[in-house]
């Protein structure tokens, strides 16, 4: 507010430019929980296929982990990598058993160096795991879906994102601009093609932005009342540089 207006003219022009599609806008803000994922709670289809997989998931665990404490269990069960006792091999949980003892226990989808040790998939948990290989395919279908929407929404709306985009870039440089220049005390200079450049206790930015004190201002004046050029002298470490990049 504290700004003059007529020094930004642009503005209002560029703000004009800032539009959205209220729906796009509406889905695109609630799309997404807070991991960045899609939401199941915008997606109800996608909510009620994970929580089956998480049920799936579960009640997988919960068979196995019965398993391995029957009595009957412990005696098959291979124990010579002293490693964990459920593993998964290709997306199927297995426990390692003995060579002799894995056909009898369920499906062998590896072994072990050695050869003593089958990783074996329990025959209870077969079945199981493949509805949640199918609940984890149709999850993926379903997210493939909703983004193929998503996609479709936003290239629908292209260019008028593209330009509020553009023009937000702008504003944002803009208000950058203003906040630099407050904070190094600037002016807004006074442009014109008459070839002359005078300034008046000019600093570097930045000296001024790496907090030094003490900086000494410069009075340049090139180009007016028949001074056509400049000529620094002094010695060393004493400013020319600076002088130089400050006009620069």
């Amino acid at each position: 507010n504290d700004l003059q207006q007529d020094l930004f003219v642009e503005l209002p022009r560029l703000t004009q430019s800032i539009t959205i599609d209220d729906e796009l806008f509406h889905l695109l803000t609630n799309a997404f929980d807070d991991e960045g994922k899609l939401s199941g709670t915008t997606f109800p289809g996608i909510g009620r296929l994970r929580a089956k997989v998480r049920t799936y998931k579960r009640d997988i665990l919960s068979s196995i982990e019965s398993i391995l404490s029957l009595p009957s269990m412990k005696s098959k069960l291979a124990v010579e990598s002293g490693g964990s006792l459920m593993m998964e091999i290709n997306g199927r949980l297995v426990i390692p058993v003995q060579q002799s003892y894995s056909n009898s226990v369920g499906i062998v989808h590896d072994a072990s160096r050695s050869g003593k040790t089958a990783y074996v998939e329990p025959s209870e948990v077969v079945g199981p795991t493949n509805e949640l290989r199918q609940a984890e395919a149709e999850l993926r279908a379903e997210e493939a879906r909703v983004w193929r929407q998503l996609t479709e929404m936003i290239v629908q709306h292209r260019d008028e994102i593209e330009r509020t985009v553009a023009s937000v870039g702008q504003l944002d440089v803009t208000m950058a601009r203003v906040k630099l220049g407050k904070r190094l005390e600037g002016v807004v200079p006074t442009v014109a093609e008459d070839g002359v450049v005078s300034v008046k206790e000019a600093k570097h930015p930045i000296l001024l932005l790496r907090g030094l004190e003490g900086v000494v201002g410069s009075d340049v004046d090139i180009g007016q009342d028949g001074n056509k050029g400049l000529i620094l002298t002094g010695p060393n470490s004493g400013g020319k540089t600076i002088v130089l990049k400050l006009l620069g």
